[in-house]
C-alpha cells in the first residue's frame, strides 16, 4: 500500500472528508478572537501598537499560541476550539490522533508559514485538497464530518 493509498483512505475514513478551506479560515478567526483575549490577559501582543493594520507578535505571544495549539490539538480533541465548534478535527496520515511529536512539527512548521509573509496559508485556496503548508510538512489532514 502506498502513501497516497493511505491517504485516500484517510480522506474518506468514518465519514469524514478533508475540510475546505473557508471551515478552516473560520475556524482560524475563532482562535485568533479566543487568542486575542487570552494575549491582552498576559500582557502579550498580537496587533501593532502603531494603528498599523497586521499581527505583531511578541514572544509571549509565540508561547501562548504554541502552547494553545499544541495543547488543542494533541488532546483527545484533535484540534483547537475553533476547529471544535465547527466539528473539525486534526488527524495524522494514518486517521489517528496526533503524536506529541507530530504536533510540535506541525507547529513549528506553523512558524514557518509566519516567517513567509503566510503563504503556507494562503496555499489552502489554491489547493484542491485544502491543505496548508503546514499540513503538508506534518503530514496532517483536518477533516470535516461528512454530511
Amino acid at each position: 500500500m502506498t502513501i497516497e493509498d493511505i491517504e485516500n483512505e484517510v480522506r474518506s475514513e468514518g465519514g469524514f472528508k478533508q475540510a475546505g478551506a473557508f471551515s478552516r479560515l473560520t475556524a482560524l478567526i475563532i482562535d485568533l478572537v479566543i487568542l486575542y483575549f487570552v494575549f491582552k490577559l498576559y500582557g502579550a501582543t498580537m496587533l501593532p501598537d502603531d494603528g498599523s493594520i497586521g499581527f505583531s507578535l511578541d514572544a509571549t505571544g509565540i508561547l501562548i499560541a504554541m502552547i494553545y495549539y499544541t495543547s488543542l490539538e494533541w488532546s483527545p480533541l484533535k484540534g483547537t476550539i475553533g476547529k471544535k465548534l465547527l466539528r473539525l478535527r486534526v488527524v495524522d496520515q494514518y486517521g489517528a490522533r496526533l503524536s506529541f511529536g507530530k504536533v510540535m512539527l506541525r507547529n513549528i512548521s506553523r512558524l514557518v508559514t509566519l516567517f513567509t509573509l503566510l503563504i503556507g496559508f494562503v496555499i489552502v485556496f489554491f489547493r484542491q485538497d485544502a491543505r496548508t503548508l503546514h499540513d503538508i510538512m506534518s503530514s496532517t489532514y483536518v477533516l470535516t464530518p461528512d454530511s
